[in-house]
């Protein structure tokens, strides 16, 4: 992998400081996120220090990796994939024109790596294609753990399964003649 003229092995850690918290908080190119070292002065005039660490994020509602910044006594939540790539790409988020999309769907693989910087249709696209399950057509649906289009049916409090197939359209040809079999209307 290039970083600005800079080849970097797969493996090899590097750390640059999160933008707008320079010399309090660093992320990598592995997607990982750590605390400096740092001192300050408390309201009774003592200085303190505080030893830096490593941040294990949390997850937010919507599955993302998310730290907490805090500086000066303010507070923000951040996303770990979103800091990476404004530390090591310069991307400024603007939610409209350009986005951060994980390459394998995993939102907890923050990874430099598996980022790259789309804008919305292809991020939709992207997440479309890989997870898709339901169909266009009525009654299929994608197995996930055959990779199979299968055909369900409701009949009398009951779903039965018609079949597996390769294709989607297969799927709705077989459903297409079970129903003409049966002479029935939905």
């Amino acid at each position: 992998m290039y970083l600005t003229g800079i080849f970097i092995m797969e493996n090899q850690e590097i750390w640059k400081d999160v933008i707008d918290h320079q010399g309090f908080y660093q992320v990598s190119n592995l997607g990982r996120v750590k605390s400096l070292d740092r001192e300050f002065t408390r309201k009774c005039g003592k200085k303190q220090k505080i030893k830096g660490q490593f941040i294990k994020p949390s997850k937010n509602q919507d599955g993302y990796s998310c730290f907490i910044l805090q500086k000066v006594g303010k507070k923000i939540s951040a996303k770990v994939h979103i800091e990476v790539c404004k530390s090591f790409l310069g991307y400024i988020p603007d939610l409209i024109n350009s986005v951060v999309n994980h390459k394998d769907l995993d939102k907890s693989n923050n990874s430099l790596s598996n980022l790259e910087i789309v804008n919305s249709s292809q991020n939709r696209r992207h997440s479309i294609d890989k997870t898709k399950t339901s169909s266009k057509y009525f009654c299929v649906s994608l197995r996930k753990d055959t990779h199979k289009w299968q055909v369900k049916k409701q009949i009398k409090d009951k779903q039965i399964t018609l079949g597996c197939y390769d294709s989607e359209y297969d799927a709705h040809l077989a459903y297409e003649s079970y129903i003409k079999s049966k002479n029935t209307v939905l």
